[in-house]
């Protein structure tokens, strides 16, 4: 039991308040000439408070609903009755309470199709059944059963189920909005359309219930007109709205039979009352269960669309990262075809000059002497050493070494053709493979070249080195291997470095 704190205190008085206007109302305005109450109030009060507010103070609203009870019954009931009715009223809506909990959880909205059934099979239905067959047994008692003791349940239990049914959705929704701060804010077509439905369910709800013949009573319409406009309600606005409609074709349904107008002329006016509360419990059912499950549907159609584009979301955010990886990756893979195309290059060319390294110019002359073989095109050899290279190196230093070969590696590619092969087979010896080259057009190119690299003028410290060159030349005979070929020049060579260097000798072919 939660201790009395001014919250607990505005609730009991909110409770005991309303529990009393709403006893009066049922006394005044709900009980019909034959002394049948057509819906009883107060408990949909209670239960409200039951649903909206935590167990551990119910006791207190119970007391507060308990005390408000004796008020409005001392006048006409005795005391022992009054307490006894008290009594039952909290029992009836204690147990739906528990009930509904124990089914929906803590906090209960009438948002779901789950919550509503809760409430239909726990109060109006269970509780207020068994509270009847209590209610029953006094009022039997007291001697004011005139239908006996089924007769008195009935009445008590289709009152209470009715007033549950019709006024704790209302109450419900009303305070959940007033705690949220979710005051709905409707457009214009919305507020038009909601008055026009208000509109016509009064005046099908007058023309309906109205007396038309003092001696023959009959309806303008038939009460089952009314309920297509409950549907109406349900599919077109929130829970909120479908229990007021029902509220209004249940109040105007009430106020014709508490004034005696029985639409049944043909039954007693008990039954009349009977049939008539059964047709509004119909009524309130389909149309607020109907509202739930729309508003169920609308939420997980809500959902759906949030979920939707979240993965929507996701997806973009996916591909994006997909993308980056992608680009990434092409990145990476780009990086790696070049490092993989340095890594070729150092492996197969002479970092220094750009000409094929050995090993590399040998695979790509045997490739190139195969092709010229079956071509039957000739081919010759040409292999150059720069003369006195060493004392170059010695006197100027490695680093002013390699900047000769850099630029000797300019000169001679200049007189190349993009078909001749280049290396550099040594530290300063180098051979070309001339394609559909003869020994005499060879020669003619070394002198090209010879004349080229002694012709260079090579600054150093404000002084010039001047290098030059001696080349061997051998014509392919059409069948023998590189390596013999490459023998043939450098024999060329040696002649020409023993015959005094910087100078063009070609293979003296045997006879």
């Amino acid at each position: 039991m939660a201790p009395l704190s001014l919250v607990v205190i505005q609730r009991m008085a909110i409770v005991g308040g309303g529990y009393f206007l709403g006893a009066w109302f049922g006394v005044n305005y709900t009980i019909t000439p034959g002394g049948i109450a057509v819906l009883w109030p107060p408990n949909a009060m209670l239960l409200a408070a039951f649903l909206l507010w935590p167990p551990r103070q119910w006791p207190w609203l119970a007391l507060a609903a308990l005390a408000a009870e004796l008020v409005a019954d001392i006048p006409a009931f005795p005391l022992w009755a009054a307490i006894s009715f008290g009594l039952i009223n909290v029992f009836e809506v204690t147990l739906a309470g528990l009930l509904i909990r124990h089914l929906c959880g803590e906090r209960f909205t009438f948002g779901r199709l789950h919550e509503g059934r809760a409430f239909l099979l726990s109060g109006p239905l269970l509780a207020s059944a068994l509270a009847a067959a209590l209610g029953a047994t006094i009022y039997v008692i007291l001697g004011r059963a005139d239908g006996g003791y089924v007769g008195a349940w009935r009445t008590w239990w289709f009152g209470d189920a009715l007033g549950l049914l019709v006024l704790t959705p209302v109450l419900v929704t009303a305070t959940r909005w007033f705690e949220q701060n979710r005051w709905p804010r409707p457009s214009l077509r919305q507020l038009m359309e909601f008055l026009a439905l208000a509109g016509l369910v009064t005046a099908m709800g007058v023309l309906t219930f109205i007396q038309n013949d003092p001696g023959a009573l009959q309806f303008y319409f038939a009460p089952i007109l009314l309920l297509p406009l409950g549907l109406w309600a349900a599919l077109r606005f929130k829970v909120h709205v479908a229990a007021l409609i029902a509220a209004l074709i249940s109040l105007l349904a009430v106020s014709h039979l508490v004034a005696g107008i029985y639409p049944y002329p043909q039954v007693s006016s008990g039954q009349a009352v009977w049939l008539t509360q059964e047709y509004l419990g119909i009524v309130v059912v389909v149309t607020v269960g109907l509202a739930i499950l729309m508003h169920e549907l609308r939420e997980q159609r809500e959902q759906l669309l949030v979920q939707e584009l979240d993965l929507h979301a996701s997806n973009v955010r996916l591909e994006a990262v997909v993308d980056e990886r992608t680009n990434e990756l092409k990145r990476t893979n780009e990086k790696l075809h070049k490092a993989n195309q340095r890594l070729k290059a150092l492996a197969t060319t002479d970092f220094l000059t750009g000409f094929s390294n050995r090993r590399h110019f040998e695979e790509l002359g045997q490739r190139q002497l195969k092709r010229v073989a079956a071509a039957s095109e000739s081919a010759s050899l040409i292999t150059f050493d720069l003369d006195r290279f060493k004392q170059v190196n010695d006197r100027y230093g490695h680093s002013m070494g390699d900047e000769v070969l850099r630029q000797l590696s300019n000169s001679v590619n200049n007189e190349l053709r993009p078909s001749d092969l280049c290396g550099r087979s040594g530290g300063e010896e180098f051979v070309i493979l001339l394609m559909q080259a003869d020994s005499n057009q060879a020669c003619q190119v070394a002198e090209r070249i010879r004349l080229g690299i002694e012709a260079l003028n090579i600054e150093h410290q404000s002084q010039v080195i001047r290098v030059t060159a001696s080349f061997g030349v051998a014509e392919w005979n059409g069948h023998e291997a590189l390596d013999t070929l490459m023998q043939k020049a450098d024999r060329a060579l040696y002649r020409a470095k023993r015959l005094g260097r910087n100078r063009v000798e070609a293979e003296q072919r045997e006879r």
